[in-house]
């Protein structure tokens, strides 16, 4: 039998397919992160184009997020009853996010892959919102979450 050192890794995160159900919304836990760890998304104008691409890309709707220097967390539901892809909207958004990038020296902006979780339970939205709310502070780029 082979050891866990035998297997080969994964290359690839899996994305499995948003479930919703009687009385159950879906809500994902995104992070997204810049192509080799970049700094780049350090600037109230990045913040501003992402808001913007997400608001373009109505089919998924963003809800609270932080945006770190080199990657971000948010939280998104569906925009209707019929999930669009999530694959397909992440797609989107961040081609848009790079078509409209000002500084070309920086592209590619995003990893080709991102991690999604979906939120099973309030008690879950409020632990995932409370991790990515103190990441700046865990950084030392802030010293408190409200800042």
């Amino acid at each position: 039998m082979a050891g866990f050192r035998d297997l080969p890794s994964r290359q690839k995160l899996v994305h499995l397919e948003s479930l919703g159900g009687f009385n159950r919304p879906i809500v994902q836990f995104l992070t997204v992160c810049v192509m080799h760890r970049r700094p780049i998304l350090a600037d109230p104008e990045i913040a501003d184009l992402l808001v913007e691409a997400w608001k373009k890309a109505d089919r998924w709707l963003v809800g609270r997020y932080v945006i770190m220097p080199d990657h971000l967390h948010f939280i998104c539901a569906p925009a209707d009853l019929n999930p669009f892809p999530l694959a397909k909207w992440m797609a989107y958004w961040r081609n848009e996010v790079t078509r409209r990038w000002r500084r070309p020296s920086e592209k590619p902006i995003w990893q080709r892959d991102w991690f999604d979780r979906q939120l099973r339970t309030g008690e879950s939205y409020d632990q995932k919102w409370a991790y990515f709310r103190e990441n700046p502070v865990r950084a030392g780029l802030v010293r408190d979450a409200s800042e």
